[in-house]
């Protein structure tokens, strides 16, 4: 699990499940948290092509650290999520509220909707 930042562009990584979870993961994810606010930009498109697994776990991490990328005043915006993610996304949705929603489509954003073109 990881996020790199570079600019208004980042890069979700990695094993994004309960067991790939581990205290260095998180404070990779502060550190980009920090990274985020250095670059000063309102806006972050994540590119999620390199999430190799995802499951409910790294859902609610992910929920997590966009929730904490938009109190330091930016928009995350996922694009590119594969299938697995939007597996997980579609399965959360009915049972949580206010968070992050897929709808099938190559783009979400913080807010929880989903537009229908992929870019990177």
């Amino acid at each position: 699990m990881k996020i790199q930042i570079s600019g208004n562009k980042g890069r979700l990584l990695g094993n994004w499940t309960l067991t790939g979870i581990t205290s260095n993961e998180i404070n990779d994810l502060s550190t980009a948290l920090q990274n985020l606010e250095s670059e000063k930009s309102k806006k972050i498109e994540l590119d999620c092509q390199g999430v190799g697994n995802f499951d409910a776990t790294g859902k609610q991490v992910l929920d997590v650290w966009m929730q904490c990328a938009r109190f330091r005043g930016v928009e995350p915006e996922l694009i590119n999520p594969p299938g697995i993610m939007r597996s997980a996304f579609k399965r959360a949705v009915p049972r949580q509220r206010g968070v992050t929603e897929l709808n099938g489509r190559s783009r979400a954003s913080a807010g929880g909707l989903i537009n229908a073109r992929r870019r990177l």
